[in-house]
C-alpha cells in the first residue's frame, strides 16, 4: 500500500498495528476469517451483531478497508472497543482450526537483520517476547521467518501475534531492493516535538479511517491534545474544535470513532525524556518547571507528562513520585491532584464552587473521606478561597474555563464594562456548560479584582494586562468582518443567513453564534453586533429595510410520514417568516387534510394553522416566538392525533463548525 497518499504519513515513520492505513488482521487469514464471518452471520458470538441490512465481509479485515467493514458491526459490550472485541472473537474463532494460519509470517530471509528490538511493539508484546525468550535482534528475526501458529504456540496471545507480525512488517524497509532492514523510530530533540509526535503517533493507530476528509496531520496534531498530550495539559473539545473549525459535537462523533485502545508502546528513550523523569522526581508540583533542549522554559503538566512517558514505554517507578503519593493517601485518603480534578469537575467545569456543595459531594461520594481535613485541603485544590458567598475558585491552571474565557474575549473586544463582559460570560456558559451554575456577580466582580492579570477599575470597566492572540475560526472570523463592514456594527440575521449561502458558510454555527457566543450578541431579537458594541436606534432601522429587500424561498428539504405523525424539515423562506403562511406539497396535502393544528413552541400555544388548497397559514406567531428569519432550517412535527403542530430549529450538529 502506498502510505504516501494518507495525510498522517507526515509523521516520517510507518504505522502500528492498529492504524487504518494497515490490515487488522494478516492476508494469510483470510481463509480463516471466512469461518469468522459464518460465525458471526450465526449470532453465536458474544457482545457483537451483524444489522441485517449489511452485508458484512470477513476477508476485508485483511486488508486497509477493515475501518470501513468494521463500522457495519454493532456492539452489545459496551465496556470495551469495536475493534478490541471483534479482535478477541476473531482470535477465539480461529483457534477452533489453527491450522488455518500455519503460514509464513514472513517468507524472506531476515538473518543476521538488526534493529528488531528497537521497533515500537505494545509494551504488552514486548513482554511477551522477554518471557519467550525472544526479545533480541535475532530472536525477532527467527520469529518473523516462522509461522503465526508457532509464534502462537510460544507466547499463547494472538493478540500478541498480532501486533508482533504486522507492526514488524509494516517498518520492514528495503534499500533500492536491496537487503532489507528496520527503519528506526523518530527521536526528538525537544519536549515539545516529542508531544507533537506522541500524538500523531496516537491518532494514527486507534483505527481512524485514513480516507476520511478530517484526517489530517493537523488534525492529529491538535486532536491528539484530547489524550493529554501537550505539555499544558489536556484539551477539552471545545478548545479543539476552536482550532478545528468543528463543533464540540462533531468531535465528540470522531472522538466515538475509535475502535482500538491505544496502548503504551516501547518507543525509543530520549535524552529529553530521560531529563523529564528527573525533573519529576526532583519537583513535587503539579506543574513543574523544565527548561527544554532548545532553551525554551515550560511550565508543564505533571499529569500530561506522566502521560507521555508511560505511552512512550517508561516504567512508571522511573517517573512518579512514590513517597508524595503515600503521604497524599495518608493525610487525605486521596491524591490531591485527584481531589482537585474531582472538584473542577464538580463545579460543572465552571471553575467556581460553593465550598459547602463541595464538602457535602466529597463526603457523600468519596470513600475513606474525613471532612474535618477539608480546611487543609482547601488551599491545595482552590487558587482563590476568599470569594463571596463561600465560593472556591478551583482549577487554576491555563485550562480553567472562566480564566481562558476572561483572557480571550479582553484580547480581542478590548477593554469591557463590567455587566457587558457578565452578561457575555452567562450568555456564552448557558450554551458551553449547560447544567453549570453560573456565579453571581459579586463572585465574578472580587474574583477579577483578586487576579493579578486583569484590572477592574473604579469605574466599572474590565481590562487585560497582557493581552494575547485570540485564533479565531473560519465561520467567526467571517461574522465578525461581517459585522464591522456593517454600518452601525449590526447586522440583520436575515442578512447574514443570506450572505452566508452565498458564501458558503455553515448557517448552523452561525446561529449559535447570534445567541450564545461570547464575542457576538443579539440586539432585539433579530439582530446581532459585537459584545461591547451598543448600535443605536437609526442603524438598527437601517439594517431592518437591508433584511426586508431580501427573498427567500420556502423550500421543502424532506419529510416524514408515519402512524400520528407527520415530521418536516424545512428552510423557512420571506413568506413564511414576513406573511406566515408556505406551501405543502401533494403528499403533506393528502396526510394534514383541511384540519387546524394548534401550533406549539416549546409546548406553549401560538395560535392555529388553517390550510387553503396547498397553503397553510397562520405560522407568524410561532416564528416570531423562536426569532427564525429567512434561510433558517426548521422542524415541524405534526401530531395527526392530537392535533398539534410543534415548531423548532433544526438540530444539524453533525454539520456545526467551531461552535465553541
Amino acid at each position: 500500500m502506498d502510505r504516501s497518499k494518507w495525510s498522517l504519513s507526515l509523521v516520517e515513520e510507518p504505522p502500528c498495528w492498529g492504524s487504518g492505513e494497515l490490515p487488522l488482521f494478516p492476508v494469510a487469514w483470510k481463509r480463516a476469517l471466512k469461518k469468522f464471518a459464518a460465525i458471526l452471520h450465526d449470532d453465536q458470538l458474544v457482545g457483537i451483531e451483524v444489522p441485517r441490512k449489511y452485508d458484512f465481509v470477513a476477508e476485508r479485515l485483511c486488508s486497509v478497508e477493515w475501518t470501513k467493514e468494521i463500522r457495519k458491526l454493532e456492539k452489545t459490550d459496551t465496556n470495551r472497543l469495536l475493534g478490541d472485541l471483534l479482535v478477541s472473537q476473531v482470535c477465539q474463532a480461529v483457534l477452533v482450526s489453527p491450522d488455518d494460519i500455519d503460514l509464513p509470517i514472513t517468507p524472506i530471509n531476515l538473518a543476521g537483520i538488526v534493529g528488531g528490538t528497537t521497533l515500537p511493539f505494545r509494551i504488552s508484546t514486548r513482554d511477551a517476547l522477554l518471557e519467550a525468550g525472544l526479545y533480541s535482534d535475532e530472536g525477532i528475526c527467527v520469529a518473523l521467518s516462522g509461522t503465526y501458529l508457532e509464534m502462537f504456540q510460544r507466547v499463547n496471545d494472538l493478540t500478541v501475534v498480532l501486533d508482533f507480525s504486522i507492526t514488524a512488517n509494516a517498518w520492514l524497509s528495503s534499500r533500492n531492493g536491496g537487503r532489507p532492514i528496520f527503519v528506526s523510530p523518530k527521536i526528538d530533540k525537544t519536549l515539545v516535538e516529542t508531544f507533537r509526535t506522541m500524538r500523531l503517533r496516537t491518532v494514527r493507530n486507534v483505527g481512524y479511517q485514513p480516507g476520511a476528509n478530517w484526517y489530517t496531520t493537523h488534525f492529529a496534531d491538535v486532536f491528539g491534545k484530547r489524550f493529554g498530550l501537550h505539555w499544558q495539559g489536556k484539551w477539552t473539545l471545545g478548545e479543539c474544535g476552536q482550532d478545528l473549525n468543528l463543533s464540540r459535537e462533531r468531535l465528540r462523533q470522531i472522538e466515538k470513532e475509535v475502535i482500538i485502545a491505544y496502548s503504551p508502546r516501547s518507543w525509543v528513550k530520549s535524552e529529553v525524556l530521560t531529563e523529564l523523569c528527573a525533573e519529576l522526581h526532583k519537583q513535587a508540583d503539579e506543574e513543574i518547571l523544565f527548561t527544554d533542549i532548545d532553551g525554551r522554559k515550560l511550565v508543564v503538566d505533571r499529569m500530561s507528562a506522566e502521560n507521555l512517558l508511560e505511552m512512550t514505554g517508561y516504567d512508571s517507578r522511573s517517573y512518579l513520585r512514590i513517597s508524595d503519593s503515600d503521604n497524599e493517601r495518608a493525610e487525605f485518603g486521596h491524591l490531591v491532584r485527584d481531589l482537585k480534578k474531582e472538584a473542577y469537575k464538580f463545579s460543572g467545569k465552571i471553575g467556581f464552587v460553593v465550598e459547602k456543595s463541595l464538602r457535602t459531594h466529597f463526603s457523600e461520594t468519596l470513600k475513606q473521606w474525613d471532612d474535618s481535613k477539608f480546611d487543609a485541603l482547601k488551599p491545595l485544590i482552590a487558587a482563590k478561597i476568599d470569594l463571596p458567598y463561600g465560593y472556591l475558585y478551583v482549577e487554576p491552571d491555563e485550562k480553567s474555563f472562566f480564566l481562558r474565557w476572561t483572557k480571550n474575549i479582553l484580547s480581542l473586544q478590548g477593554d469591557l464594562h463590567f455587566d457587558e463582559y457578565f452578561e457575555a460570560s452567562s450568555r456564552y456558559c448557558s450554551y458551553r456548560l449547560g447544567g453549570a451554575v453560573h456565579p453571581p456577580r459579586s463572585v465574578v466582580r472580587e474574583w477579577l479584582k483578586t487576579d493579578s492579570r486583569f484590572v477592574l477599575n473604579e469605574h466599572e470597566i474590565v481590562s487585560i494586562v497582557e493581552p494575547i492572540e485570540v485564533k479565531l475560526g473560519e465561520t467567526q472570523q467571517w461574522l465578525r468582518d461581517r459585522i464591522i463592514a456593517s454600518t452601525g456594527l449590526v447586522i440583520h440575521r436575515a442578512e447574514i443567513m443570506d450572505e452566508a449561502r452565498q458564501s458558503g458558510i455553515n448557517a448552523t454555527s452561525l446561529g449559535i453564534y447570534c445567541k450564545y457566543e461570547r464575542y457576538f450578541k443579539q440586539v432585539n431579537t433579530y439582530y446581532v453586533t459585537l459584545t461591547g458594541a451598543f448600535p443605536s436606534q437609526e442603524f438598527i432601522d437601517l439594517a431592518y429595510l437591508r433584511a426586508q429587500a431580501l427573498a427567500v424561498e420556502t423550500k421543502i428539504e424532506d419529510f416524514e410520514i408515519s402512524k400520528d405523525r407527520v415530521q418536516v424539515h424545512l428552510t423557512a423562506g420571506s413568506n413564511m417568516c414576513n406573511q406566515g403562511h408556505w406551501s405543502l406539497n401533494k403528499a403533506l396535502t393528502n396526510v394534514l387534510g383541511m384540519e387546524k393544528f394548534k401550533i406549539e413552541v416549546d409546548n406553549n400555544p401560538m395560535g392555529l394553522s388553517a390550510l387553503f388548497g396547498t397553503t397553510t397559514t397562520q405560522w407568524t406567531d410561532a416564528l416570531r416566538a423562536l426569532g427564525v428569519v429567512p434561510g433558517d432550517k426548521l422542524k415541524i412535527s405534526f401530531d395527526t392525533k392530537e392535533l398539534i403542530a410543534s415548531v423548532e430549529f433544526l438540530d444539524e450538529d453533525s454539520d456545526l463548525e467551531d461552535a465553541d
